[in-house]
């Protein structure tokens, strides 16, 4: 396995999530959860030199999206979560959150499995899901549940992308509810007894 490779991602301000062509979602069902989810959809060009992508870590500022008590820690993740070019694709291995605490900026790092193998005016696709446990530091709570533009004013996204736009959306994912199903299954029953009866 090549070097771990580290891109850090800039997290402005709360957005519509409508209008990015690069999504990156983290979610869990509730404040209580330690199992989270990271899913990853859209497509930019790269325009820039991508010697950042194999040249460790980027600082950057990040708009505070998480609380305590992160502070700069490494994740290992499972699942496939991949960004590719026509070519060569590389996989999510771990992500990096650091919280630096209120009015201060936060960092957040995807890290890599290898180093990517792409070149200016590619088109990188990000896809798939990936899972990454808190567990025993702390619950989905830390996060600060929103939408977060990932491209500030007068910049490119994560200094890549040129007029592209991205987004990181922190939410809860949906979860069956147990009541309303039962409640439904049960007013079901009712009708087909009632019907039964009927016809007999």
């Amino acid at each position: 396995m090549g070097r771990s490779v580290v891109v850090f991602i800039l997290l402005m301000v709360t957005v519509c999530p409508s209008i990015y062509s690069v999504t990156i979602t983290i979610s869990a069902p509730s404040n209580d959860s330690t199992t989270i989810t990271v899913s990853a959809n859209g497509a930019g060009t790269l325009t820039n030199s991508p010697s950042a992508w194999d040249s460790g870590i980027i600082s950057s500022e990040l708009e505070n999206p998480f609380g305590l008590p992160f502070d700069g820690n490494l994740f290992s993740v499972s699942g496939n979560l991949t960004a590719s070019n026509s070519t060569s694709s590389v996989q999510l291995a771990g992500i990096q959150i650091d919280d630096d605490g209120a009015g201060a900026v936060d960092d957040f790092a995807l890290v890599w499995n290898s180093n990517p193998v792409f070149g200016v005016s590619d088109t990188i696709t990000f896809a798939g899901s990936a899972t990454f446990s808190l567990t025993p530091l702390t619950t989905f709570s830390s996060f600060n549940v929103g939408n977060y533009d990932l491209t500030p004013s007068g910049e490119s996204l994560w200094g890549f992308f040129d007029d592209e736009s991205g987004l990181l959306t922190i939410q809860y994912s949906a979860v069956p509810d147990t009541g309303s199903t039962a409640a439904l299954l049960g007013a079901g029953v009712v009708a087909l007894a009632f019907a039964r009866r009927r016809l007999g």
